[in-house]
């Protein structure tokens, strides 16, 4: 059983009245979602629980994603997209998400390798997976790396170096053995331990049997490696060189699957799952891999964009962290002007125009602290906002804040 919300959609239990953007599941399961509420921290980021006078009901974050309880129930969190944007094609919705998740891991690395099994009927998360699959079979057929390992251990003949003490220590009676110490060729290398844990996260995790079939088919491949088992100190140690390039698409959506694609823990369980990503980090990475491609009648003049990284932000914590917390880039135009740039997930109208046309308060409180970070020891009293386009959005806007920042808004179509 699947259940598909929104941003701002409510669930609640059948007993509950039906109303506008309510969606109503059995008892049995709202009291399940509720103990795994009040049991995980991170599960809190997705959903709200909010006291009513005779049922309570959960409030929909701005989240991208699914979740699997432990009874099998799955809930699929997708956007809320700008008016008009989709004419009742579910289908255009999926397509979507899928094309701004591969611009999530950078998909201008990725092999665009597309395979027949991948159906547009298949939920996000599964057609997620079944591409890295691809992706890990492309670097099968190219070739699984190998390196050299020093490798330590108590063998009954002699290769590379005797290691003295190590021999004293453990053969002073069985002297048959000698305690060596060589360089071992093998394809036990972080890239690829990542890589089989990967694949064990997708057979154990999918319900579809194209996945689970492919799984199994190219695990036997990784079959003599261990599984990582510190994925931060396997990541630190990944080392993409040029005869490794082919590596880069299945290893940026490893990183994905293994980091986002955690189990939430239910009373003392964890069999169940949840993939989720915030909508604003995703548009982010989609609209900026876009900029460059605007129409002709959107003219912003840039060009080149770059993430601003500076050592100011590491002083003065208690005045940065708005800025920060926005990671802005710095755009170069044609003329050599340069601004700040950076996109947002808001939801622009023109009727609100005495309002900043509904860009949220909070993140005009962050646009602030843009004008104290200097580049090039000049700060910058410009700043480009790249939000969704809608029916009340299609060109440029301009307006000024407090008479201190200058605001462009650009649409960004998603296609």
């Amino acid at each position: 059983m699947q259940l598909v919300v929104r941003q701002g959609d409510n669930i609640t239990q059948l007993t509950a009245a039906n109303a506008q953007n309510q969606h109503v599941i059995p008892d049995n399961r709202f009291r399940e979602l509720i103990n795994i509420y009040w049991q995980n921290d991170d599960f809190r980021k997705l959903l709200e629980l909010t006291p009513g006078r005779k049922v309570n009901h959960f409030s929909v974050k701005h989240y991208v994603g699914f979740l699997y309880l432990p009874s099998g129930f799955q809930i699929n969190f997708l956007p809320k997209w700008p008016r008009g944007f989709f004419k009742g094609s579910s289908q255009q919705e999926i397509n979507l998400v899928f094309e701004m998740l591969n611009a999530c891991i950078d998909s201008s690395d990725f092999l665009n390798v597309r395979s027949n099994a991948i159906e547009n009927s298949m939920p996000i998360f599964e057609r997620f997976l079944l591409q890295f699959l691809e992706e890990v079979n492309w670097v099968i057929k190219r070739g699984i790396k190998s390196d050299y390992k020093i490798t330590q251990t108590n063998s009954h003949f002699f290769k590379g170096r005797l290691l003295v003490s190590q021999q004293i220590k453990h053969n002073l009676v069985q002297q048959h053995k000698t305690f060596i110490e060589y360089d071992e060729y093998t394809t036990d290398r972080s890239e690829n331990r990542l890589l089989k844990r990967a694949i064990e996260t997708c057979l154990r995790t999918s319900k579809s049997l194209a996945i689970q079939k492919l799984a199994q088919e190219i695990l036997p491949y990784f079959g003599n490696l261990p599984t990582s088992i510190d994925i931060e100190q396997d990541f630190n140690r990944v080392r993409l060189d040029r005869s490794m390039s082919y590596y880069k698409g299945a290893m940026r959506t490893c990183k994905l699957i293994l980091k986002r694609l955690q189990p939430i823990s239910w009373q003392g369980k964890s069999n169940h799952y949840s993939f989720v990503l915030s909508i604003n980090d995703l548009f982010k990475q989609y609209a900026m891999n876009r900029v460059f491609r605007l129409p002709q009648q959107i003219n912003v003049d840039l060009k080149r964009i770059k993430p601003f990284i500076s050592k100011h932000l590491t002083r003065d914590k208690s005045i940065q962290l708005p800025a920060r917390q926005l990671k802005p880039h710095v755009a170069e135009h044609q003329s050599g002007k340069r601004s700040w740039i950076l996109a947002e997930w808001q939801i622009i109208s023109v009727k609100q125009r005495k309002s900043y046309y509904g860009l949220d308060l909070n993140f005009l409180y962050q646009l602030k602290y843009l004008t104290q970070l200097p580049v090039n020891e000049k700060p910058l009293q410009s700043v480009i906002i790249l939000c969704p386009l809608n029916d009340e959005f299609e060109i440029p806007i301009s307006l000024q804040m407090d008479q201190v920042l200058d605001i462009t808004l650009v649409p960004i179509q998603l296609d």
